[in-house]
Formats: C-alpha cells, structure tokens, sequence
C-alpha cells in the first residue's frame, strides 16, 4: 500500500467513519481499535450521545 493510500486510512474523518460503521455492526474490537488509532494519532476522543427526543422510554407529549 502506498504511503498517499496509507494516509487517507489514517485520517481522522476516515477513523470516524470506520467507528461509527463498527459500533454499528457490533465489531467492538474493530471500534475499539480505531478509537485507539484516532486518540494516538489525532489526540481525539469520540463520545456518542442521544438527541433530546431520541431517548427511547421517554414519553413525547
């Protein structure tokens, strides 16, 4: 893989993306990986949160 290649893997929208698809898939090491990836390289931590009205159990009225 070209060193070009290996940097766009390597960028943080691109470790985001990957994160976001392996919380989705349930592939918590893959997650868990890039998170590292993202923190060591970019000094960026991730957090996921719910919208106000996305909580599920919360009655809407």
């Amino acid at each position: 893989m070209s060193a070009a290649r290996e940097a766009d893997y390597d960028s943080p929208a691109m470790l985001v993306a990957i994160i976001v698809a392996a919380r989705r898939a349930g592939d918590r090491e893959l997650e868990r990986d890039a998170r590292q990836k993202l923190l060591d390289r970019h000094g960026v931590r991730l957090n996921f949160t719910h919208a106000a009205g996305d909580r599920q159990g919360v009655p809407h009225e």
